[in-house]
């Protein structure tokens, strides 16, 4: 009975983790990550900065939760009028390309690949 036990076990355990990536595919690449600021100052650097985070956060994962309040006060975005949401652009392995947007700038977004 131990043995049909552990057997049981390791063939449910064998199929999960079969099942897991199978659909967790990597990303491969942050292709863009855009934010739209009216009033943002020349001296700022928002685009590229943001861009770097969202790579750092999500290049190589299956997953990531990203939004630019992780970066930026509320108050300074509010400032430069960044109101109208971001987008994160992936890619996913050859042609696969997935775009996220966001309804405003205040939100975070879950960005991963769909599975194979």
């Amino acid at each position: 009975m131990r043995k049909l036990l552990g057997l049981v076990v390791m063939i449910v355990s064998a199929a999960i983790s079969t099942a897991d990536s199978a659909s967790a595919k990597k990303m491969k690449q942050v292709l863009e990550a855009r934010m739209a600021c009216a009033k943002a100052p020349p001296n700022l650097t928002i685009g590229p900065k943001f861009l770097s985070h969202v790579k750092r956060m999500c290049e190589g994962k299956t997953e990531c939760s990203v939004g630019p309040g992780e970066l930026f006060a509320a108050g300074d975005m509010e400032r430069w009028g960044c109101n109208k949401g971001f987008f994160v652009l992936i890619s996913c392995g050859g042609s696969d390309k997935q775009q996220y947007p966001s309804d405003n700038v205040k939100q975070k977004i879950d960005v991963f690949c769909d599975a194979p």
